[in-house]
């Protein structure tokens, strides 16, 4: 029978308003990931839902976590949704002529953070 893995994370590891109550006072923004990873052994990164990360940004994180950490990364929204607004195109949702250069985009940058790489989350409206 497979081992099944339960893992903890959270949504978001960039809130500043952590540093205090969860980051120890005085950490940098540019080391919450690294902290994060101390507690947790995954989490979802709600800033890909914005935009498509750029390959210095995720091999950024992908150095931050120890092996065995997963990154679970939102679909952009310019996949879900077929636009940048917060208001999908439903004559476009899903339909590959629409959302395939930005999904393949997406998938090639994500795939730099090898078996890091958690679920990649579809968020539809």
């Amino acid at each position: 029978m497979p081992t099944t893995r339960l893992r903890c994370g959270t949504s978001s590891f960039s809130a500043k308003s952590w540093v205090g109550p969860f980051y120890p006072p005085g950490t940098k923004p540019a080391d919450f990931l690294s902290v994060y990873g101390t507690h947790f052994d995954a989490v979802e990164v709600d800033a890909t839902y914005y935009a498509v990360p750029s390959a210095r940004t995720v091999l950024g994180w992908e150095s931050k976590v120890e092996e065995g950490f997963a990154l679970c990364a939102k679909f952009p929204r310019s996949i879900v949704h077929c636009g940048e607004g917060p208001t999908p195109d439903p004559a476009a949702v899903l339909v590959p002529d629409a959302v395939q250069a930005p999904t393949d985009a997406f998938l090639k940058v994500m795939d730099l953070l090898g078996a890091k790489c958690g679920p990649l989350v579809l968020q539809f409206p």
